[in-house]
């Protein structure tokens, strides 16, 4: 086993990584939260407003495979989250008339309505953000994030496994 001097991870390294990773912990608790309070009027989450947003970027049709692709999640998330949207009655399946093994999803008359609502709403949030911090911050901070984030995946993709 190599042995490798982590002295400076006491001091201004560790306190900076435990703040990324503060935040990090402060995203995934809170922000997801504050982002579904408006959805949750219609007993949906802020990712079940995101996968009716894929169907309809998707011209309001698309199967299970592909949007759990396009959202980069597995297709048993993607159908537990079609499995309630059904439920609800926002979106419907159709088996497609030339492969009846492939299910089509496609928001409903109720689901547009829904979808419309809060999509709106959303945006005006964001607009809001944008006015009060400046759109040049919030813009800076998304360009920033993503850069930070994919850099992450890429460098501990690369990294070799810990022995």
């Amino acid at each position: 086993m190599d042995v490798v001097d982590k002295s400076d991870l006491i001091g201004s390294t560790w306190s900076d990584f435990m703040e990324f990773a503060g935040l990090y912990r402060w995203l995934i608790n809170n922000l997801s939260e504050c982002m579904s309070k408006e959805s949750q009027k219609y007993g949906l989450s802020f990712d079940q407003f995101l996968v009716m947003h894929e169907i309809q970027n998707a011209n309001n049709e698309t199967t299970n495979s592909a949007l759990a692709e396009k959202m980069q999640v597995s297709r048993s998330a993607i159908s537990r989250q079609c499995r309630s949207l059904r439920k609800m009655a926002f979106i419907a399946e159709q088996s497609d008339e030339n492969d009846q093994r492939i299910r089509r999803v496609h928001l409903t008359d109720n689901g547009m309505q829904v979808y419309r609502h809060l999509l709106f709403y959303y945006l005006d949030l964001y607009n809001d953000l944008k006015e009060e911090i400046g759109e040049d911050k919030v813009e800076a901070t998304i360009g920033q994030s993503k850069e930070i984030f994919e850099r992450m995946v890429t460098i501990n993709s690369n990294r070799p496994e810990a022995k």
